[in-house]
C-alpha cells in the first residue's frame, strides 16, 4: 500500500513540476489505461467464486453505500456552497 501511495505522490510532484510546461496530450492513454484496469478488475471478480456466490448480498450493500455516498456528497456540497455564498456577501 505504501508503494501505491508513493507512486501517487510521485505523480503529484511530477505534475506540479511540469504544470507550466507544454505537455503532451495524455487524456486518451489515461482513458485506455482506466478501461484496461476496469476490465481486469471485472475478470478478477468473475473468477472469484465467493464473490459470485454472495453477489446478491454484496450488490445490496454496494447500492446502499453508493446511495449514502451520493446523498452525503450532495448535502456537503450544498452546505459548502451556502457557506461560501454567505461569506461573499
Amino acid at each position: 500500500m505504501l508503494i501505491v501511495i508513493g507512486i501517487l505522490f510521485l505523480g503529484v510532484i511530477t505534475g506540479f513540476i511540469i504544470q507550466k510546461r507544454k505537455t503532451l496530450k495524455v487524456n486518451l492513454p489515461i482513458m485506455g489505461l482506466i478501461c484496461s484496469l476496469l476490465f481486469i478488475l471485472g475478470v478478477e471478480v468473475g473468477e472469484n467464486k465467493s464473490i459470485l456466490q454472495n453477489f446478491n448480498t454484496l450488490g445490496i450493500e454496494a447500492i446502499v453505500i453508493t446511495i449514502g455516498a451520493v446523498i452525503g456528497s450532495i448535502l456537503f456540497a450544498w452546505l459548502l456552497w451556502s457557506f461560501i455564498q454567505k461569506n461573499q456577501n
